[in-house]
């Protein structure tokens, strides 16, 4: 496919297009559907496919909403800043596929359009508070359902009228008004798209606009509709009005003391300035009296000893616990723990888990039960382990894990 320019013929595009699907932009509306239906036969899905579009949008609210929707996808030419992603499909409709990236396109023509209508560039704080994420979300479903249809009814562009598509988009055109190639590639540069793409996305939105096109043919809107419409665009009113300047006015007289003073005593607060005081202050800051060399050892020591807890960290050891049914079974573990057996061999033939056996890290006077703090806190060393134990749920060996 070539695109014309004042220069002469540019490159092909890349991407050939099958013969089937350069039928679609040489007709237009019914012409074309009827005789894709003929042509490919009573059963064939696309002639199914329109019967069934048209049924249902026999109503003209159906009709209406079917163009907007075609307004949605329209000519958008290329604006704002655009992102680049990878991975995997935002959306799936059938074998048709929305990319992130398609829907960051899609996404930052909605901040554009919104941007636009409020002269200013939105934050995705306000982009959340206008609904551009559902917006745009609402949007990109919409066209992959009729990319869908599309591709089930084998429908496709023909290359000459890409070509003058792109061409006829006044993105894209010269101080002339001309389609430009040097203008095309740079505006496709500066946003970071690539012919290709900028290609299969325009070819998209054109079958999307023929689809909806073929179901709305003939439509017309009722006349209560036109007529509320028009009065609106058109409806003037004829306005009477008065210009007040000083020199209509009759003079008005200078008043008279009792008038001034009636009129002070309700106004009083007008013409009243507040009152206000004037002081003097020092700014007295702890570095402006504190004398560290007037305080003796002595002194310092004695406050350390009175408040030692305020300066220290109390002290904490991580303990792991073995439970025991009786007291028996208790007894013959501590012996085998004297014996040389380890905290570790007894808990694996007990059947517990490391995770099963750690009751956590804690203070003294934090620890479970006194009796469990009294004998935590004996044990002289990390990985030493005491005797028998009276535990809430019965009797313990503790190991301190760390201290």
């Amino acid at each position: 496919m070539t695109l014309p320019t004042q220069h002469g013929l540019i490159r092909p595009f890349h991407g050939a297009r099958s013969p089937s699907k350069a039928r679609l932009f040489g007709l237009k509306g019914h012409q074309y559907f009827n005789r894709a239906a003929r042509e490919a036969g009573p059963g064939h899905a696309g002639a199914n496919m329109l019967d069934t579009l048209r049924d249902a949008s026999r109503g003209w609210v159906a009709k209406l909403l079917l163009i907007l929707l075609v307004a949605a996808f329209g000519v958008w030419g290329i604006s704002g800043s655009m992102f680049t992603a990878a991975g995997n499909s935002v959306v799936t409709v059938g074998e048709t596929t929305v990319t992130p990236n398609e829907y960051r396109l899609a996404y930052d023509r909605q901040m554009s359009t919104i941007g636009r209508q409020l002269n200013t560039r939105l934050t995705s704080e306000q982009a959340k508070a206008f609904g551009v994420p559902e917006r745009t979300f609402g949007e990109v479903i919409a066209g992959a359902v009729l990319d869908e249809q599309a591709r089930r009814m084998n429908l496709g562009l023909s290359d000459d009228r890409l070509a003058k598509l792109v061409a006829d988009d006044p993105a894209f055109h010269d101080f002339n008004g001309r389609f430009d190639r040097g203008n095309f590639g740079q505006v496709l540069r500066s946003v970071g798209m690539s012919e290709a793409d900028y290609i299969e996305s325009r070819s998209k939105v054109a079958v999307r606009a023929q689809i909806v096109e073929a179901v709305s043919d003939g439509f017309q809107a009722p006349d209560a509709m036109i007529e509320a419409l028009a009065s609106y665009q058109s409806e003037t009113r004829d306005v009477d009005y008065l210009v007040l300047t000083p020199s209509i006015l009759d003079p008005v007289a200078d008043p008279d003391d009792a008038a001034v003073e009636s009129h002070y005593e309700a106004n009083k607060a007008d013409y009243e300035a507040p009152e206000y005081r004037k002081i003097t202050y020092v700014k007295l800051e702890p570095e402006d009296i504190a004398d560290p060399q007037s305080i003796s050892e002595e002194a310092v020591r004695e406050d350390y000893e009175a408040n030692k807890a305020k300066f220290s960290t109390p002290e904490q050891r991580t303990v792991d616990q073995l439970v025991f049914s009786d007291q028996a079974a208790a007894e013959e573990a501590a012996a085998r723990l004297e014996s040389g057996t380890s905290f570790d061999d007894l808990a694996s033939e007990m059947g517990r888990s490391p995770s099963d056996i750690r009751i956590g890290s804690f203070t003294k006077d934090d620890a479970p039960s006194a009796t469990i703090g009294e004998a935590v806190f004996s044990v002289a060393e990390a990985g030493g382990s005491t005797g028998v134990v009276a535990g809430p749920f019965g009797p313990v060996i503790l190991r301190v894990s760390e201290i």
